[in-house]
């Protein structure tokens, strides 16, 4: 029992991160992990709603794209927004699961 409570005390007094391999990587994780997983969701999703010929209406402004209390007027725009929600529920958890395993198996 002595030597378990060595050994913690003896961790405690260590800098966070020393003795770590990838001690960066550890410190900027959540950053990271939320920064790749978006990035790589939103690609993901428009270039598929691309592929598939699924585009907004071209009536849309820009501030309409932004704000999300302003109702579709068309039904293009309606369909853009169900299909990108859709697609959004299927690729983020398996993106934030890919990179989730990505940084811990970089991390060590």
């Amino acid at each position: 029992m002595a030597e378990v409570l060595k050994q913690a005390a003896h961790t405690l007094a260590q800098p966070p991160g020393a003795g770590l391999r990838g001690a960066r990587l550890l410190q900027t994780r959540g950053f990271l992990f939320l920064a790749l997983t978006l990035i790589i969701s939103l690609t993901i999703v428009h270039g598929s709603l691309w592929v598939r010929g699924i585009r907004p209406s071209p009536r849309t402004s820009l501030w309409e794209h932004l704000i999300w209390e302003v109702l579709p007027r068309d039904d293009q725009q309606r369909q853009y927004l169900k299909q990108r929600f859709f697609t959004m529920i299927v690729v983020l958890p398996v993106v934030a699961f890919a990179v989730h395993a990505l940084l811990e198996k970089l991390a060590g």
